[in-house]
């Protein structure tokens, strides 16, 4: 042998001694199954929160428009007038104004915050206001 492979050898055995390597045993190897059967499952998605209101939201509106097409295909098509003569106590013109208009803001407002709270900055605002207030 040479004198580098001596000094090589000489370290390996060195390197032996000083570091114990454990054994390997049942335990091990089915816990690195475990792990690989943990990650080959499929991920199963949690419920989103709003969800169930989102279904509910949707499924009036699908309602309401249901409701409204049949309603005017029934009294364009057929002729049939229905009768639909609600109790409207009366309003004045100037008061049906001003209430529209404060209605048309309340809801431009309401579905703009809607939107925001979509985008990160309104979600990280919402968590900030939910973190303040309660």
């Amino acid at each position: 042998m040479t004198r580098k492979q001596e000094i090589e050898a000489t370290l390996d055995r060195s390197l032996r001694r000083q570091v114990a390597v454990p054994r390997l045993d049942a335990s091990f190897n089915a816990a690195v199954w475990q792990r690989i059967a943990a990650q080959q499952a499929p991920v199963v998605a949690p419920p989103v929160r709003g969800s169930r209101w989102l279904m509910l939201s949707n499924l009036v509106g699908i309602g309401v428009s249901v409701a409204l097409v049949v309603y005017f295909a029934a009294r364009g098509f057929s002729g049939v007038e229905v009768d639909a003569n609600l109790a409207i106590p009366v309003v004045t013109e100037q008061t049906t104004t001003v209430i529209l208009q404060g209605l048309v803001w309340v809801i431009t407002l309401a579905a703009v915050g809607f939107g925001f709270a979509f985008t990160r900055f309104g979600r990280r605002l919402l968590d900030f206001c939910r973190s303040e207030f309660t």
